[in-house]
């Protein structure tokens, strides 16, 4: 069948209004995302040698105007969102990538030096990965669609050996290696063209072409380090078995990665919800002054983040996230970041990530990578495991059975439990526990490949889950030890195997600390490396969380943490209404789960921890860092099904009652805190303690 060949002139693509930055990006078809190469030689008499007919076409003629082309520069850092194609699967995957120059492009492919024992000529190969994409023109439909014809990608190299190899893709990015074997070629020649079937019709024009940054393989024995961040959503603290002897579930492998290097044991996040929490984890700064406290409101691109400070020193940045919504366009955690792919429509299992994740590390050859893993299996809907469903039922009476309740009012049970009928609370716990199970079994085999048995690795999570605390059944709502207190291992450089460390850490620190640990320039990246713990403590300092959009602050210092509610609040769960000001004050050495309130008892030190915790709401420094919400009604429909409330907050004082409640003059937390310090006011106040209910009666 004849094609029609002809040369591709890349253009330089907007996305949407805002402006590229000198990158573009593609969107992965997602049954292809990110693993097969898909390259191979091209048959004989599609493609020939240099001379041929093709040949002639994609080189000879364009060579004057070719050899005087700059080489491709190295990727930039660019803006992720404005360097990405908007179109459909957009929460699939998405790589920046910089456009070719005009019809082609030479590439440097310099000196390097091989390893030990090995010639340069066998020792080296050019890395470089292509995407096609198309601009929107008013119709969703990209090339993957299997009614359109899309064009393949025939990439011609000159100076090695002249046979171009032909890669067949569509909307995937592809994989490119050239072998330097028995050449001294020291410039390489790319170009592109398309095909198109005339038999067929297609409605595209204008297909472009993204082109990655290339990289040299020095061969295999030159190990690059890498740099795995993992995080499990919804986990709290006292599910990791090595962590807390207590706890309801075995996690062998989490125990084993604490072995190998250190488990901290007193960490707490610094926001009760996921984007947030990511954003504080990624930039090492305080919800309080980046101002975003929902999972729809945008990082700025002015931010400086830890995925952008690996891609300063030469790491290849992945993300692979289960939860749709900690994509680009809602977090804007894109920047830095070569390749992040997220779950579409809203979230996937584990299993498919770590996956998606080793087929990544695998592709990568010898470069230096950081990545990032997001796992949602701990959060709720909680699912029962087929291999875990019979030991769930045994020994214990149906979770179905009529005669128990869920101990919350049947109007807000969530659906995920009504469709399921389980009226057990224990049993939903149990659940819980299964998925920390269920994760706790695919990382091991993952973290058994090659690349990951000697990773630098931090596994943490980004907030917890309430079980029955304060009436909190199955939600991560307040900021009290059961949302706060995460788990967080270290294992690699400077961590010694076996650590344990019990002073008082904050997940702000971890990105500092893994900057330090692969040996990465930190200057003025905000935290402290927490490997310092190892060898003295230092003096404790109080440690501040704050609630998802802004509901309710925390203060936790020497073993006391008081809680104070800086809007009116009602508890989803429960239907529990807390007013602007109301207090929780906890001695956690004695109460580890916050559910007795000591407030009357222990007055004098609650209105000192509450001036503090005034203080340093005051003190935010407004840094800009807050973008724009755009979510469309069907994103907002998706972070209302998985338990968020989602909408713009407030940018004004975090603290300001008496903007929120016009009755706060009369308020008796008011009266008590900030009149003459009488606690006998609040006695009628007081929310009543609600202990976590702990079977079926």
């Amino acid at each position: 069948m004849g094609m029609l060949r002809t040369l591709f002139a890349p253009f330089l693509l907007l996305a949407a209004s805002l402006p590229l930055l000198g990158g573009c990006g593609g969107v992965d078809e997602p049954a292809t995302s990110g693993s097969d190469a898909g390259v191979s030689r091209a048959a004989d008499g599609a493609s020939g040698e240099p001379g041929s007919e093709r040949s002639g076409a994609a080189g000879d003629a364009l060579r004057p105007a070719l050899e005087s082309a700059p080489p491709l520069e190295p990727l930039p850092t660019v803006t992720f969102a404005d360097g990405m194609l908007q179109a459909v699967n957009l929460y699939r995957d998405a790589r920046k990538g910089v456009m070719l120059t005009e019809k082609g492009q030479w590439l440097d492919i310099g000196a390097a030096e091989a390893p030990k024992g090995q010639t340069k000529s066998r020792a080296l190969e050019l890395r470089f990965e292509v995407s096609s994409a198309v601009p929107v023109s008013g119709e969703e439909r990209g090339l993957w669609d299997p009614e359109l014809n899309g064009p393949d990608l025939l990439v011609s190299q000159e100076g090695v050996g002249g046979e171009p190899l032909r890669v067949e893709t569509q909307s995937s990015w592809r994989t490119v290696t050239l072998p330097l074997e028995g050449t001294d070629a020291t410039r390489v020649f790319i170009a592109f063209e398309k095909e198109i079937d005339p038999a067929r019709p297609t409605w595209i024009s204008e297909p472009w072409v993204a082109f990655r940054e290339p990289s040299r393989a020095k061969g295999a024995e030159a190990r690059p380090r890498t740099v795995l961040l993992i995080t499990s959503d919804t986990h709290r603290a006292d599910h990791v078995s090595a962590l807390d002897p207590s706890s309801p579930v075995a996690t062998p492998y989490l125990d084993s990665l604490a072995g190998e290097g250190a488990i901290f044991t007193d960490c707490f996040a610094a926001i009760n919800n996921t984007n947030p929490s990511h954003i504080s984890l990624m930039t090492g700064l305080h919800p309080r002054d980046v101002k975003i406290v929902n999972n729809n409101t945008r990082l700025s691109r002015d931010a400086d983040t830890l995925a952008e400070r690996f891609n300063a020193q030469g790491y290849r940045c992945y993300a692979a996230l289960s939860a749709f919504h900690l994509f680009d366009q809602l977090s804007g955690l894109g920047q830095g970041f070569h390749r992040m792919n997220a779950a579409f429509p809203t979230e996937r299992d584990g299993a498919e990530t770590l996956d998606l994740a080793a087929s990544w590390l695998e592709d990568s050859g010898d470069a230096p990578v950081f990545l990032w893993i997001h796992l949602f299996d701990v959060h709720s809907p909680y699912k029962i495991h087929r291999d875990q469903k019979e030991e769930l039922l045994s020994g214990r009476p149906s979770p179905y059975r009529k005669e128990v309740s869920l101990g919350i009012e049947p109007a807000r049970v969530p659906d995920w439990l009504k469709n399921a009928g389980i009226r057990d609370p224990s049993f939903v716990n149990a659940m819980y526990a299964g998925e920390v199970r269920y994760l706790d079994g695919r990382l091991g085999p993952f973290m058994q490949t090659p690349r990951t048995r000697d990773a630098i690795v931090a596994f943490t999570a980004d907030h917890g889950e309430g079980l029955g605390e304060q009436s909190t059944f199955w939600t991560h709502f307040g900021v009290l030890t059961s949302t706060v207190h995460v788990p967080l291992i270290l294992r690699g450089p400077g961590v010694p195997p076996g650590t344990r460390v019990k002073a008082p850490t904050e997940m702000l620190d971890v990105g500092k600390t893994l900057l330090r640990m692969a040996g990465a320039e930190d200057e003025g990246f905000p935290g402290e490396d927490l490997r310092e713990l190892f060898t003295h403590t230092p003096p404790p300092e109080p440690r501040f969380a704050l609630a998802a959009h802004g509901l309710c602050a925390s203060i936790e210092s020497e073993g006391w943490l008081l809680q104070m509610f800086l809007k009116r609040a009602v508890n989803r769960s429960s239907g529990l209404v807390h007013e602007v000001g109301s207090v929780g004050f906890f001695r956690l050495s004695d109460d580890p789960h916050c559910e007795n309130n000591v407030l009357l008892e222990h007055f004098p030190r609650a209105m000192r921890m509450r001036s503090a915790l005034e203080r340093w709401l005051a003190a935010a420094v407004p840094m800009g860092l807050h973008g724009a919400s755009d979510m469309t009604r069907e994103e907002e429909a998706k972070l209302a099904a998985m338990g968020y409330a989602s909408g713009g907050e407030s940018l004004m004082r975090w603290w300001a009652p008496e903007f929120t409640d016009l009755e706060w003059d009369k308020s008796p937390w008011r009266l008590a805190f900030e009149g003459d310090g009488a606690p006998e006011l609040l006695k009628d106040a007081l929310v009543p303690d609600f202990a976590p209910v702990k079977d079926g009666k």
